[in-house]
């Protein structure tokens, strides 16, 4: 609090301006100005000290993805005493192996209040309510002499999850300087962490292993992933870069990795058809299923664009964002099913060689014939409307190909 003393009470020096800058030049206007500026700034940043706290508590969140992959759910591996606000933790369980409401529900009286914390399978955190009562201050609980939190391991996640998004958000309100803060901060506890969950997944599930069919078969890592949040984080350090290039000599450096984690983490959302599958349940990407602004589809379509329309400024070939992230699968699937985005956006603030633009046709021309195939799997002995293909002008106008079902070239030929 020493520091106030040297500040100069707002209105006061306002009003100084006021006389004062009429009689001086503009040039030295402008010296005023800018000394004014630094001496402010000067004190609103936060000390590097705070901030790393908060950086250790987003490094935390990120190594419990690990550690519940592992099933290591203990209070020693998590440290949930710190994610519960030192409140005393009872772990019951995973939601996901048969377990009953009722058998999430505790209640503790004391003094007259009465705590009542139950655990819903179909919810994601616990319900904590709170009575008062006249009565003669007697002491009872369901199981246990002390009040305590119960929570299964679905629960627990989604507090990790959520705590995630709070302790990154309370650290970008810190003012974070790429030029002092890059290395020590979010290299070292933030992206070292991401990238080292991302790598570990898509080795695993890129590969076809034994514990890779089983982690399919079990969507197991569909559940332990926080896939919007990770994404939200690397793009908000890809904005950082982009805006601070001008005072961070490294940038260039630091934006070469942010290209492949996120190409690597959309690859695992989009090849398992977790877009689709969130949008159904709640059970894995909560943003996607609630349809916020922040979730995965939104964040994935917002870089695309930025990507390709300033890779040039930011030492990113056009051609290599293209392939990587539209051209090739799953990528390729999903922008099939996003007709719209495609056709008012991407085509409209994206200008395509005749080259690209004809790889592109192609590719959605083949998405084409495989969706009809598994529509006719699927739907045609169930007599639903006829398979309706996406992409007919722009394949028609770049191919010359005309995407019709059931015709017969026979018909075309003058008899």
């Amino acid at each position: 609090m020493d520091h106030y003393s040297e500040l100069i009470p707002y209105s006061v020096l306002r009003e100084w301006l006021q006389t004062t800058t009429k009689r001086l030049s503009a040039r030295n206007q402008r010296e005023m100005k800018l000394a004014v500026n630094r001496h402010c700034a000067k004190h609103r940043v936060m000390p590097s000290a705070e901030k790393k706290k908060i950086a250790l508590k987003v490094q935390q969140c990120l190594l419990r993805i690990l550690s519940f992959w592992r099933e290591q759910y203990d209070d020693d591996a998590l440290n949930l005493k710190e994610l519960c606000c030192d409140q005393s933790l009872h772990i019951v369980g995973d939601q996901d192996v048969g377990f009953k409401p009722n058998s999430h529900r505790r209640t503790a009286s004391n003094h007259g209040q009465t705590i009542t914390i139950e655990n819903d399978t179909e919810s994601s955190s616990p319900s904590i309510t709170t009575s008062n009562r006249n009565g003669n201050g007697k002491e009872e609980m369901d199981e246990d002499s002390e009040q305590r939190l119960h929570l299964n391991h679905a629960q627990i996640r989604r507090l990790n999850e959520r705590s995630l998004r709070v302790y990154w958000d309370g650290l970008k309100s810190f003012g974070i300087s790429l030029q002092s803060d890059y290395q020590e901060l979010v290299e070292k506890l933030v992206l070292t962490e991401i990238k080292g969950i991302i790598s570990y997944f898509y080795e695993l599930l890129h590969g076809h292993g034994l514990s890779a069919e089983m982690a399919v078969k079990e969507r197991k890592f569909m559940r332990l992933i926080p896939f919007s949040k990770v994404l939200y984080i690397v793009t908000d350090i890809y904005a950082m870069l982009v805006r601070q290039r001008a005072t961070y000599n490294r940038w260039t450096v630091a934006m070469k990795p942010i290209l492949e984690m996120i190409r690597q983490i959309s690859w695992i959302y989009f090849k398992f058809d977790l877009h689709r599958i969130s949008r159904e349940s709640a059970l894995y990407d909560v943003d996607e299923f609630e349809g916020k602004e922040m979730c995965f589809t939104k964040l994935f379509k917002r870089f695309l664009i930025h990507a390709l329309k300033n890779g040039a400024d930011l030492h990113l070939k056009f051609k290599d964002v293209l392939k990587k992230l539209v051209l090739r699968e799953p990528f390729i699937w999903f922008l099939f099913e996003e007709e719209e985005f495609v056709e008012n956006v991407l085509f409209r603030q994206i200008t395509l060689s005749s080259v690209l633009q004809t790889e592109m046709a192609r590719k959605l021309q083949a998405a084409n014939v495989h969706k009809r195939a598994q529509w006719e799997a699927r739907y045609a002995q169930q007599h639903k409307e006829e398979f309706k293909p996406k992409f007919t002008r722009f394949i028609r106008e770049t191919l010359g190909i005309q995407n019709e079902s059931d015709h017969s070239l026979l018909m075309d030929i003058p008899i």
